[in-house]
């Protein structure tokens, strides 16, 4: 399994990176990525760039010294990395790949690990095409198919 940012979100995307997957063998790494903040976090700078934790509070919904304390911790795992404000005064993070990848490995921590964070992905992905699907505008749907059962 592979975890990339979204390339609709990547064109919006103000600073252009060359294509730099990594591929994770850490089991520390897999532990730090098991935790839904910090894949948000990671999401979050691999889809919109260099972020300070404020500003990443602010879309994943939690507090600046939270956020900052998932950063770092994922800055020890060579996940992120902090990068040279314009100002001096600001922390910005940015991810240190623009996609991750899974390794496989007969390590049983490894398996467990790597396991543990697809499920995590793929929990990530159930929820946010849940809030997509609650977003919808009932209004955006014709008339013809207002008796439709939903999808979602």
């Amino acid at each position: 399994m592979s975890f990339t940012s979204g390339e609709q979100r990547a064109e919006q995307h103000a600073e252009r990176r060359e294509e730099h997957r990594a591929t994770v063998t850490d089991p520390r790494a897999l532990r730090a990525l098991a935790h839904p903040l910090r894949l948000a976090l990671l999401d979050h700078l691999m889809s919109f760039g260099p972020r300070t934790a404020s500003e990443c509070a602010a879309v994943v919904g939690s507090t600046p010294s939270n956020c900052s304390y998932h950063l770092r911790a994922l800055a020890k795992v060579g996940l992120v990395e902090a990068v040279d404000a314009e100002d001096g005064r600001e922390r910005p993070w940015r991810s240190s790949a623009t996609g991750l990848s899974f390794g496989r490995s007969e390590d049983p921590e490894f398996a467990i690990g790597s396991d543990t964070v697809e499920r995590a992905l793929a929990d990530r992905q159930v929820d946010d095409e849940g809030r997509w699907c609650t977003a919808r505008s009932p209004s955006a749907t014709s008339s013809r198919w207002s008796g439709a059962k939903p999808a979602c």
